[in-house]
């Protein structure tokens, strides 16, 4: 089964408003075909916005400015996403 892994930020990660943080994943398995990876925000379990779309699928990490009108909380969540289709590449 093909899965994809946030690595950073990781849980209970403090990120400040206004600075730039690195978004990292692993995925598996490395061989097939994956698409294009969509990046989505998430606070409380409610979609808030896509942080990053249609980057390339040999990608592993992005750098997210994060605004300042964004609210403190301990309760955001960081998507990674793709489709997948067993095969070679």
């Amino acid at each position: 089964m093909a899965s994809i892994t946030v690595t950073s930020p990781s849980t209970g990660a403090i990120w400040d408003t206004g600075e730039s943080h690195t978004i990292s994943w692993t995925r598996s398995p490395l061989s097939g075909i994956w698409g294009s990876i969509s990046i989505d925000l998430y606070k409380n379990n409610t979609f808030q916005e896509t942080i990053a779309m249609n980057l390339n699928s040999n990608t592993s990490s992005y750098s997210w400015d994060i605004e300042q009108n964004f609210t403190s909380g301990s309760d955001y969540m960081i998507t990674v996403s793709t489709s997948y289709t067993e095969g070679d590449p």
